[in-house]
């Protein structure tokens, strides 16, 4: 693990297309799984975070599809997709977005980003 507010886990930069899954238009999305550890009392901080920079996602065609936090405000995990590597590059560089890193490194998060693919339609989900 890296400093808190530091990403951790999978370089995206560069990755292979063919390990994303194909969108309905053909063109390759990629789906990460965003895992913060917040420290206590970080929960308030890294929430200010979030809401400035998850709103710059739909700029980028990107879309938050889950974002659910443990009961103790400890652990947060998102699940996000991009319509591919480009246009996550491009999100993950905006200023914007880097204008924000302090509120980031003050709430002590230490980010894991997964890239990885739904196996869903191996075991549909039943009965909800």
């Amino acid at each position: 693990m890296r400093k808190a507010g530091r990403a951790v886990g999978a370089d995206v930069r560069g990755v292979v297309h063919g390990r994303w899954s194909s969108g309905l238009d053909g063109r390759m999305t990629i789906t990460f799984l965003l895992i913060a550890r917040l420290p206590d009392g970080g929960a308030e901080t890294f929430d200010a975070y979030e809401d400035r920079v998850l709103p710059l996602l739909a700029e980028y065609g990107g879309r938050l599809d889950r974002r659910v936090r443990s009961f103790d405000d400890r652990t947060e995990v998102h699940l996000v997709a991009f319509p591919g590597e480009p246009e996550f590059e491009a999100y993950r560089d905006d200023p914007r977005r880097a204008a924000h890193a302090r509120l980031l490194e003050q709430s002590g998060a230490v980010i894991e980003l997964l890239p990885v693919r739904d196996l869903t339609s191996r075991n549909p989900p039943s009965g909800r």
